[in-house]
């Protein structure tokens, strides 16, 4: 199992994972003239349970938004949308949707 958490900002993403069972980590970066490892990050996804603080309604959107090669910007801009909506707003109802992008990304 992997617990997993994300910090956007208007120039840097992270996603930090902890793998329970070997108790390491690894941290995904994305920030000015360093790429994401998508591939790796998407086949962490695939091949892996994944816990996290409201890791459903936030944490997985960003990530998908950073796999399919949004930049810093979007992602934080994404990310403060998704703060601001309303509990029953377009993320909680279209989660779903979010899932089929993450299984897209992650058999590419």
């Amino acid at each position: 199992m992997i617990i997993l958490d994300c910090e956007t900002y208007t120039n840097y993403f992270l996603v930090s994972m902890l793998d329970t069972t070997t108790n390491k980590t690894i941290d995904f970066e994305l920030y000015d003239n360093h790429q994401i490892d998508s591939k790796k990050l998407a086949a962490i996804l695939r091949q892996h349970t994944t816990i996290g603080f409201n890791s459903l309604n936030y944490d997985l959107p960003v990530i998908v938004a950073a796999l399919r090669g949004d930049t810093n910007a979007q992602i934080k801009q994404l990310s403060d949308d998704i703060i601001n909506a309303p509990k029953c707003g377009p993320y909680s109802k279209s989660i779903k949707s979010i899932y089929r992008k993450v299984l897209t990304i992650s058999t590419l």
